[in-house]
């Protein structure tokens, strides 16, 4: 069961969609499995957003859109590879927009929009901004009896899938462990990066998107003059990059795979102003013909700069990646040659990989250091309740890998140091005087039991 057997902080429709898919093509490669299901998803959201921009823009210019938005979503430095919950909640989000774009108001269409906004939340907790802003636009009326009814039918709706993931999580014994991380770690980890590195990525990921910026720009100054303001559609897309931006500052984190569940509705919002621009580059006045060649032509050359970085970005970290694949391949194998199937491990750090490389089992739900580093979350007694359980069922072995916070190997910048958490001492004292040193493959030392 997810949380109970293994910690992890995602919410929980991502595993069950991963093992959904996993157990239908059993014949394929795990990781190969979770990057088709990010590539058909992606595809299905691209094709999603063109339908909903279609009525708004023309089929050639909508096609192009979500053409755009595909690159900013599955390209390298947001997409990493694909496996993200953003990638897969992405078209739950779209088709809730769509529904929004072509409710007339029937109850069932209501219901049916939270159902999808419910799947997204079970798939990302990034997708909670554009649920609230999805939401709020679908069930608001100019009547409040109307309001009230269409926000029920969205609230019933959008609870039906979570209740019977969390009832199924309850029903398995995993309902407490659930709520301590969605939850109270959640609400923990926050503020864990530094605010200068919050405001460097958040500043890296504006620059990415800079391509969208003057015609969104546009068009919220078209917004602006107009006298009978802005249709729903438009309004859920302001309201959910708004929301978005919040939710960054507010807990201090900010990645580019977040820019999946942020782009397309910057999308949406730029692609009529871009279309009115592209429009003038044929207007017989100088004047306006300049304005948008300047425009366009800013904005092709930001879109060709983030396409040349996306490029180049897998290169910059592949010495670094290549270097450790080596070192892991070579101490799972180690493992696998050299112990017992019924081994249990304890791997240190952020490499939970080599538990399925080397195919032995963690000897605690901790497969990663997340929450071990995490103020407010763990603690100094924290430590303790996991030494007590290791009393009774210690693991054979341990692998210290490398992690921000080491367990061992190498030391903490002072940079750092500063902002490292760590209560982990009676760990280290525990290992150093219960195991020892028997193999070292690059990066990665292995720890036996004495």
């Amino acid at each position: 069961m997810p949380y109970r057997d293994y910690w992890d902080d995602k919410p929980p429709g991502l595993y069950l969609i991963d093992a959904a898919s996993q157990a239908g093509f059993p014949w394929l490669d795990r990781w190969l499995v979770c990057w088709l299901l990010t590539v058909v998803l992606t595809v299905v959201a691209a094709v999603i957003l063109e339908s909903l921009l279609r009525p708004r823009i023309g089929g050639v210019m909508a096609f192009g859109a979500a053409l755009v938005s595909t690159f900013f979503v599955a390209c390298y430095p947001t997409a990493l590879g694909g496996g993200y919950g953003e990638s897969f909640a992405l078209p739950f989000v779209l088709a809730a927009l769509w529904m929004l774009s072509r409710s007339g108001g029937r109850m069932r269409e209501v219901a049916l929009t939270g159902l999808f906004l419910g799947a997204a939340c079970l798939l990302s907790l990034q997708a909670l901004p554009a649920t609230v802003a999805i939401g709020l636009a679908t069930a608001y009326r100019r009547s409040i009896p109307e309001s009230v009814g269409r926000g029920i039918a969205l609230a019933l709706g959008a609870a039906a899938l979570p209740a019977l993931v969390f009832g199924w999580l309850v029903w398995g014994g995993a309902g407490a462990q659930a709520y301590d991380v969605l939850v109270r770690y959640n609400s923990e980890f926050y503020r864990a990066n530094g605010q200068l590195l919050f405001w460097a990525r958040l500043l890296l990921a504006v620059i990415f998107v800079s391509a969208l910026l003057p015609s969104m720009v546009a068009e919220v100054v078209s917004w602006l003059r107009r006298r009978n303001g802005v249709d729903r559609v438009a309004a859920a897309c302001g309201a959910w990059i708004l929301l978005s931006l919040a939710s960054f500052i507010y807990g201090q984190r900010v990645y580019m795979h977040y820019l999946i569940l942020v782009v397309p509705a910057m999308i949406v919002i730029a692609a009529p102003a871009f279309v009115r621009v592209s429009a003038r580059l044929q207007s017989p006045a100088a004047a306006p013909r300049r304005i948008a060649i300047a425009a366009q032509g800013s904005a092709v050359a930001m879109l060709l700069v983030a396409a040349f970085w996306g490029a180049q970005w897998p290169g910059t970290g592949a010495a670094i990646t290549t270097d450790w694949h080596r070192d892991q391949v070579a101490v799972s194998s180690w493992i696998r040659a050299n112990t017992p199937a019924s081994a249990t491990l304890f791997v240190w750090g952020d490499h939970p990989e080599i538990y399925l490389s080397s195919d032995r089992s963690p000897v605690c739900p901790y497969i990663y250091m997340d929450p071990m580093v995490t103020e407010g979350y763990w603690s100094q007694q924290s430590t303790e309740d996991l030494l007590a359980s290791w009393q009774s069922n210690p693991p054979s072995f341990v692998v210290d890998a490398p992690a921000a916070v080491p367990l061992f190997r190498g030391g903490v910048s002072p940079a750092d140091e500063q902002r490292l958490y760590d209560v982990l001492s009676p760990l280290r004292a525990f290992v150093r005087d219960h195991y020892r040193l028997v193999h070292t493959d690059g990066q990665a030392d292995v720890w036996a039991r004495n």
